[in-house]
């Protein structure tokens, strides 16, 4: 990785799973303002949860999928409707055949507790270092 000019940092972690905490605090440090993500339910949910989410911008095509389909976001303990997330609605337009929404998680949503989790940023890192040791592998 370091031959094709990328920053490996090492970052603490929680409970077996890279702090989202700290990489923000790392990321803010290298004057970065702006995280663009797209990820699975996994890390959308870790994020939310731990309070990391200004915007949420989601895309929704005209098709309708079973209850064993795969959600945006893996909240566990968010069972009821009593225990929802509240969005603000800012914009929804439509882009061709599927509709744009952008949100921001309503203020005061008490229901969301301060956690940390990653599953994106461990899979990426465990994707970006098989890829390192397949290149020295292959380098001999």
């Amino acid at each position: 990785l370091m031959h094709a000019n990328v920053e490996v940092v090492a970052l603490p972690l929680v409970d077996g799973r890279l702090d989202l905490q700290a990489v923000m605090q790392h990321l803010g440090a290298l004057e970065m303002n702006e995280v663009h993500l797209e990820a699975g339910a996994g890390l959308c949910g870790a994020l939310l949860q731990a309070g990391l989410v200004d915007e949420l911008v989601i895309y929704m095509a005209p098709h309708l999928m079973g209850n064993a389909a795969r959600g945006l976001f893996d909240l566990p303990g968010l069972d009821t409707l009593a225990q929802r997330v509240q969005l603000k609605i800012t914009d929804m337009r439509a882009v061709g055949e599927d509709w744009r929404f952008s949100a921001t998680v309503a203020n005061g949503n008490s229901t969301l507790a301060r956690l940390s989790a990653a599953k994106f940023f461990e899979t990426t890192i465990a994707a970006e270092s098989r890829s390192y040791n397949q290149a020295r592998a292959v380098q001999g």
